[in-house]
């Protein structure tokens, strides 16, 4: 596959934030970015863990083409598109449920993009943004030019680094 520059991209603000290990939901940790760019971990009460199990209607995860998209309850701040690491990524929807709501609770769209890990990075990441790119078109005909931001889990983050290093503009 040939990579193509993102022209939907070019007007959006593009950060990366990287998550080193950061989520361990079945041991009932939880964490939060804040928009300083901190950190917050707290422990997960079975009551909130219990929560995320049921996304209904404000803040219900959607399909939207071969992505997993989450819309806040108010006028969005930005759109975070999240991967997963390597051996969950197929399913983010499932193992970062948590994270994800608490992403649109905080205000931002939240387009999950599973994927399948291969050898060929660049093949992973045209895969990613090829599906990307119509689900982000919608939010953005829908809400306008939002802030854009990569965030990922492990091989997330480095997908997320290969991706904005491709697409610079």
């Amino acid at each position: 596959m040939r990579l193509r520059p993102l022209a939907s991209l070019r007007t959006s603000h593009v950060f990366l934030v990287s998550f080193l290990c950061l989520l361990a939901l079945p041991w009932g940790v939880s964490s939060a970015l804040t928009l300083s760019g901190t950190f917050h971990f707290r422990l997960a009460t079975r009551e909130s863990s219990r929560r995320v199990g049921v996304i209904t209607a404000a803040g219900s995860m959607q399909r939207s083409h071969s992505n997993f998209v989450m819309l806040p309850s108010g006028q969005p701040r930005g759109v975070v598109h999240f991967l997963g690491g390597a051996f969950v990524g197929a399913a983010p929807q499932l193992t970062y449920s948590h994270l994800l709501a608490r992403l649109s609770d905080a205000g931002y769209v939240v387009i999950a993009s599973p994927y399948q890990l291969g050898f060929d990075y660049l093949e992973v990441c045209d895969s990613i943004v090829g599906a990307f790119e119509p689900s982000y078109a919608a939010v953005v005909k829908r809400y306008g030019p939002l802030p854009l931001i990569g965030v990922g889990h492990s091989a997330g983050a480095l997908l997320h680094v290969l991706i904005s290093s491709i697409f610079t503009s």
